[in-house]
This record gives C-alpha cells, sequence and structure tokens, in this order.
C-alpha cells in the first residue's frame, strides 16, 4: 500500500456558528474555507510535551490537512515517524486504531507506571486530560491511525444540542468494530482526496464524536471526552 505525505494544506479549520454557514462551494457547516499558504499546512495533530504543545510527528505518513477533507484531523503513524523518548499528556481527545504491529506503550498515573500493549485491530482512546502516556517505540512496530477531536469544532456543529451525559473512561486497548470502521472509512476517504464531500466527512466524524453503535464501550458517547467532561 502506497502513502502520501503531508503536502500543502488548501484547508484552514476555525470554529464559527454552524447556523450562519452553508455546506457548499468552498464553505462547510464546521466554517472550514479553502486557503492557500503556510498557515493551512500548520494543521498537526498535537500533545502536551513538558507543559508545551507539541506535534506528535512533522512528517506523517498520511494526514487529511493536505486534503480538501472537513472532519476531524487524521494521521496515520509509525514509530519512525513520531517523537520518541517522551511522556505526553492529552491536550484534546485522541482516539486511535492499530492497523499493522503492536504498539507498547506505560501510562503514568499517581506515581505508578502501568504498561499495556495494543496489537493489530485494537483501538484507543486517550481523553482530553488523561494521564501522561509514554509510548515504547523502540520495541514496537506498528502503524496507527489517529484522529483528533476538536471540541471547538464539535461544539460549532452541535451548538447547543451537547448535553451532560456520563463520562466516558479511557480505552487502553479494545476490539471496537463502530471505532475501526468509522477510522477506516475516514483514511479511504482521505487517500480519495475526498471524493463524497464535507457533508459525509463530517457524518463521520459526528459518528465517532456520539458513537451510538458502539458495543464494546461503557458509555455510548465521545461528545464528553471531546469537551474535557470525564471522571
Amino acid at each position: 500500500m502506497q502513502l502520501r505525505t503531508a503536502r500543502s494544506s488548501p484547508c484552514k479549520l476555525e470554529p464559527v456558528n454552524a447556523a450562519c454557514v452553508v455546506a457548499r462551494g468552498c464553505v462547510d457547516v464546521w466554517g472550514s474555507q479553502r486557503v492557500k499558504g503556510v498557515e493551512a499546512a500548520k494543521q498537526q495533530i498535537s500533545g502536551v510535551v513538558s507543559g508545551r504543545i507539541v506535534s506528535v510527528t512533522d512528517t506523517p505518513l498520511l494526514t487529511s490537512a493536505s486534503t480538501p477533507w472537513s472532519g476531524f484531523l487524521l494521521e496515520i503513524h509509525a514509530p519512525h515517524v513520531v517523537k520518541q523518548d517522551v511522556f505526553w499528556g492529552w491536550n484534546k481527545t485522541h482516539v486511535n486504531l492499530v492497523t499493522e504491529g503492536t504498539l507498547g506503550f506505560r501510562v503514568q498515573r499517581a506515581g505508578r507506571q502501568e504498561a499495556y500493549a495494543a496489537r493489530a485491530g485494537s483501538a484507543l482512546v486517550f481523553p482530553r486530560g488523561f494521564d501522561e502516556t509514554r509510548f515504547s517505540l523502540a520495541e514496537s512496530d506498528f502503524q496507527l491511525i489517529c484522529v483528533e477531536l476538536d471540541p471547538f469544532r464539535l461544539e460549532a456543529l452541535l451548538g447547543n444540542k451537547i448535553a451532560a451525559i456520563a463520562g466516558l473512561a479511557p480505552q487502553m486497548s479494545i476490539h471496537d468494530p463502530h471505532i475501526a470502521a468509522l477510522l477506516s472509512s475516514m483514511v479511504a476517504e482521505v487517500k480519495k482526496d475526498c471524493p463524497a464531500g464535507a457533508i459525509y466527512a463530517q457524518s463521520l466524524s459526528l459518528a465517532l464524536a456520539t458513537g451510538h453503535s458502539s458495543p464494546i464501550t461503557d458509555h455510548p458517547s465521545l461528545i464528553d471526552c471531546v469537551l474535557g467532561i470525564f471522571y
């Protein structure tokens, strides 16, 4: 399988009032406007290292930022392209699907480290504000899809419809066909330069955030994770 590397992005996404824009032409219901130049290329999945927000990688195997994709930011990662030997904190919720190999990682909480291994087919959810995580990249040979759930994009689309609901616990390594199908569909669309358009991209992203058909997770929605409301 041949994957494209990042290139200059034609899109710039900014939070707006969903009622004020139309999902057609160069503007969609999340207010994304197609622009040229350096600003558009700065869309990168990020985390917190030593109190600073930094990109997970500057050279993802695939990035939705280089396409007309209007859903949540998506990248494909592998050991040789991501930053190593650091503990990551989470400024936004990240949903991942390991597609090849095994990812080893440790979660640091309450002064202790817990070790995990996520094999191909496993889904992982790291909510905004979750404990620090160190990935054992030197011991791992993996490829994964990472989707960053931006609270501003979700609020812009749903507005006042967001309700206070029970928190979704972090998921370290689960088998969830719902997440797997959605992330795989997102990647397929991005690889083709998004022929189905903005509505399809946003529908996939909303389905991931609301998660109504997920049979595995104890709580049926990721909305609270995106907004940082979890227990």
